[in-house]
């Protein structure tokens, strides 16, 4: 192993978090105007008749892949853990048991305010984050359909790490991701209906998410961070570079050369890039900042489906500041307390719960 410090450890994957879910308002909030109700319009910054908050918003639509890229390295990480079935459904129950407390937040308030509510066999399924989406009739956490893929991800967890830790060798690896990829090929060309359609949408994520873990297992960052060109590039060099690796997307997506492994590549190199800048950047509160908003990523992910969600009628204080930057502050000011307060009660009902089945 080239390393001679930890270059990208718990803060830096914080800061990152922080990161990718300012991309995802930015993608939400903006690149979609079928998400907003007609009167709930902002100024919008157009250049040569494009506009600016499209394309990055479209840019923003790599906080997905970031934080499934994320979830394979995390997972390599821990891999010295023993992942018996007793972690995998501790694991899973802390992570949907959240999930649930927050649905159940958006089940109240559509009660309150009198909106639509989902079926009970559509409740079910938004359990798992199935049939949840910003254009759907009923009261959902709109953006939670990350729930369905993380919860197959952490039931199959021990048996990436077997696989992965049967060999050392970079080319089986290789391989391994190849086939892999040829498969999500072959998934693509079948036509699949019902909630079959799932299956692809699973396998491209995992693929990014085991391109994440093979980058923890050969210690990519590390070599990267260790070449002789990276000391001598300036806060400005890397800023550049990040706006080339988010560029790529955009650009990938006009030519229609955007694939489930240009995104795992991409979005590789984008959490690379983001971690060399907060290397090289030292004022302490905005690292401080990132990492408050990367420590509640999950719940500001899940909250903010609450401006998009039945018929929307809270949407219009979302949009009040109209300047699309007072917009990106304003979001985070109404969502981060209850992300902490909600946090903070399902913290004190999990060490209840945990407490009492220690004792039996």
């Amino acid at each position: 192993m080239p390393n001679t410090e930890i270059f990208y450890g718990k803060n830096e994957a914080k800061i990152i978090a922080g990161i990718a879910i300012i991309m995802m308002f930015v993608h939400h909030l903006f690149g979609f105007a079928s998400y907003r109700l007609p009167q709930n319009t902002y100024l919008e910054t157009t250049i040569y008749g494009i506009s600016l908050q499209r394309i990055l918003a479209s840019c923003g639509r790599l906080c997905v892949p970031i934080f499934a890229f994320m979830s394979g390295y995390a997972l390599w990480i821990q891999s010295s853990k023993k992942f018996g079935l007793r972690a995998i459904a501790t694991k899973l129950a802390h992570f949907l048991s959240s999930y649930w407390l927050i649905m159940g937040i958006f089940l109240l308030y559509g009660i309150i305010a009198h909106e639509p509510l989902p079926s009970t066999q559509t409740l079910l399924l938004n359990t798992l984050g199935i049939n949840t989406h910003s254009l759907a009739s009923y009261v959902n956490v709109a953006f939670a359909w990350y729930v369905y893929y993380f919860t197959g991800f952490v039931l199959i967890s021990p048996f990436l790490i077997k696989i992965f830790r049967k060999h050392n060798k970079c080319s089986t690896d290789i391989i391994l991701l190849l086939v892999l990829g040829i498969a999500i090929w072959i998934l693509e060309t079948i036509s699949m209906g019902g909630y079959l359609y799932l299956i692809p949408i699973f396998f491209k994520l995992l693929f990014v998410s085991i391109t994440g873990l093979l980058t923890a297992k050969w210690h990519i960052f590390e070599r990267l961070y260790s070449c002789p060109v990276t000391p001598r590039l300036d806060i400005l060099s890397v800023t550049i570079l990040i706006v080339f690796v988010l560029a790529l997307r955009p650009i990938f997506v006009l030519l229609g050369v955007y694939y489930f492994f240009t995104e795992a590549i991409v979005a590789g190199a984008a959490i690379y890039c983001f971690t060399l800048l907060s290397h090289k950047i030292k004022f302490k509160p905005l690292h401080t900042s990132f990492i408050l908003l990367g420590t509640y990523s999950m719940n500001l992910w899940f909250l903010h489906g609450i401006f998009f969600t039945g018929n929307r009628p809270l949407q219009w204080i979302l949009y009040m500041p109209k300047l699309p930057i007072l917009i990106l502050i304003w979001s985070f000011v109404l969502l981060l307390p209850f992300a902490i307060v909600i946090s903070r009660i399902h913290t004190y009902i999990w060490t209840i719960a945990t407490s009492r089945s220690t004792k039996h």
